[in-house]
């Protein structure tokens, strides 16, 4: 369904009526300066962990997790909030170091770094795929955010091209 600009293509309404708070502050982040948060990729037979430092005041937008698999936060604190249906954010959390927790199949979250924040999660790893960018496209889904360009660089922090990343494989874990 086309607005009523229809002739000259410049609103989709449908795509207009489909972007969500967290879509907004997505395009937000990616117009804010540049944080760097490196990220640590451990791969031990079936198994692979990564761990994401996020500096202190920064705001994260994670994909959306296809899997259901636990989190761990080492250091730091950090606000965790959802974004329920009618648009408006839950506090999901307010973790501290030393936390445990599980994040859902479905899960999209904001996550507000209060400290340094050093945020673990461990994944079934079943084919041994030791490629960092390649297991993140099969535990999460692509971003489908029409307010962004997915392929630029601030909004694939997940990759081992944009953020500082040390891979390890089992035979370099101490």
């Amino acid at each position: 369904m086309l607005g009523m600009m229809e002739q000259h293509g410049l609103i989709d309404m449908k795509e207009l009526s489909e972007i969500s708070t967290m879509d907004k502050i997505e395009e937000q982040i990616g117009n804010s300066p540049k944080v760097e948060c490196p990220l640590e990729h451990f791969f031990t037979p079936e198994i692979y962990t990564r761990k994401i430092f996020m500096p202190k005041d920064s705001i994260v937008v994670s994909l959306k997790h296809k899997t259901t698999h636990p989190f761990f936060i080492l250091k730091g604190k950090v606000a965790v909030l959802r974004e329920k249906e009618n648009g408006e954010f839950e506090i999901e959390g307010m973790h501290e170091a030393g936390f445990m927790g599980i994040t859902r199949t479905g899960t999209k979250r904001l996550l507000y770094n209060i400290e340094d924040t050093i945020w673990v999660t461990c994944h079934s790893n079943p084919d041994n795929i030791e490629d960092p960018n390649e297991i993140v496209l099969r535990l999460s889904e692509p971003n489908e955010n029409p307010l962004i360009d997915t392929s630029k660089p601030e909004f694939s922090i997940w990759k081992k091209e944009v953020s500082p990343s040390l891979i390890h494989k089992e035979l370099q874990i101490a």
